[in-house]
């Protein structure tokens, strides 16, 4: 469901988090009724992070991200495309995520630019974005989840499903009603086809653990 308006409307909005991207598309989920998945770089500079990566005290450092918009067209389709615009104070560059749409009324978030060990900035390598080609039949939704996130950690940086409640695990122990065919096609479609076969309302997030080196994605109901 989309939600539109013919009027000027304002969207004000300041956060303060870990991860002020995640949060702020959690409310656009919200606001407009469309499914958002959202993606993590792996953080590697020190201005990322809090502690060392890879131990125990490790954290991410967080951020802050405003917006003061007055919207002639207040839909997610207009917003999102000036979210991606919008900088991550204080340290970030704009333009470090990119959005495209998956199918109506969802749409993938990704990351196109991170920072280095140095702190330059690199183009990201979206761990999503990795061709992968899977056949499989007569499976659970979560095995085939299992499965991309297998075909992703191969050769890559780990990635693990993570179901965000029981209730979110119980969905996707239902088999997929169709076999899964994926030919060198890009892992967020094949995770998307997957995880929207099994509750069209469902999005996920991928999500960089800075103790542990690997991605958690986890999977939700945002609304």
């Amino acid at each position: 469901m989309k939600v539109q308006g013919s009027a000027i409307k304002p969207l004000m909005m300041r956060v303060l988090a870990v991860r002020p991207m995640s949060t702020v598309l959690d409310v656009l989920q919200r606001r407009y009724g469309a499914v958002v998945t959202y993606e993590e770089p792996v953080y590697e500079c020190r201005c990322d992070l809090l502690g060392k990566v890879g131990t125990a005290q490790a954290r991410l450092a967080g951020g802050i991200i405003r917006l003061g918009w007055a919207l002639e067209q207040d839909s997610v389709e207009q917003v999102l495309p000036m979210l991606m615009k919008t900088q991550i104070r204080p340290r970030d560059a704009n333009r470090m995520f990119a959005v495209r749409e998956a199918e109506a009324g969802r749409y993938h978030v990704y990351p196109v630019k991170a920072r280095n060990v140095q702190g330059d900035l690199i183009p990201a390598k979206p761990l999503m974005s990795k061709r992968i080609t899977l056949r499989m039949e007569k499976v659970t939704s979560a095995e085939a989840i299992e499965a991309v996130c297998a075909a992703v950690s191969n050769g890559g940086p780990p990635v693990a499903l993570a179901p965000s409640s029981p209730s979110i695990a119980k969905t996707l122990e239902r088999p997929l009603p169709e076999p899964l065919v994926a030919d060198a096609q890009e892992a967020r479609d094949v995770l998307g086809r997957v995880l929207w076969a099994a509750a069209p309302e469902l999005s996920w997030q991928c999500l960089f653990d800075p103790r542990t080196r690997k991605h958690r994605l986890v999977v939700y109901d945002p609304f």
